[in-house]
C-alpha cells in the first residue's frame, strides 16, 4: 500500500469525546478539518500521552489513515489531552475534505505495528 504523509497546520484545535471517533469540523474562517478522538482503551493499547506527536498518513486507494508516533516535530501533529488518564484527540486538515461538519461518530479501526488504523 503507499501511504502518504498529511503535513501539520497551526492553530488547530480539538474536543474531548469517548472511544475511537472521526468528525469532520469547519471554523468559522478556515479550511475543513478532520477531529480525531481516542477513548482510554485504545490510547492505554497504543501506549500514547498527551503531548506525543503523531504522524498523519492516508491510503486514499484503500480509504484508510493511518497515526503513529513520530519524533519529527515538523511532520507532527500533537496529541492533545486534559492529563494522564483522559481521552486523546489530534485534528488536522486533510486534503479532499468536504466543507461540510460532521458529528463524531465511531470508526472502524484496528492497532497495525503500534500505529491506529481507521476508515
Amino acid at each position: 500500500m503507499e501511504w502518504e504523509d498529511i503535513v501539520p497546520q497551526r492553530g488547530v484545535r480539538i474536543k474531548q469525546s469517548p472511544g475511537v471517533t472521526v468528525a469532520l469540523r469547519l471554523p468559522d474562517a478556515g479550511r475543513p478539518l478532520m477531529a480525531v478522538t481516542i477513548g482510554r482503551e485504545m490510547r492505554d493499547a497504543l501506549g500514547w500521552l498527551p503531548k506525543q506527536r503523531i504522524r498523519v498518513q492516508r491510503n486514499a486507494a484503500a480509504g484508510l489513515v493511518r497515526l503513529s508516533l513520530t519524533d519529527d516535530p515538523g511532520a507532527g501533529y500533537a496529541l492533545h489531552g486534559s492529563g494522564a488518564n483522559s481521552c486523546l484527540g489530534a485534528a488536522f486538515h486533510f486534503p479532499g475534505l468536504p466543507a461540510e461538519r460532521k458529528r463524531a461518530e465511531p470508526a472502524e479501526n484496528r492497532i497495525e505495528d503500534g500505529a491506529l488504523v481507521f476508515v
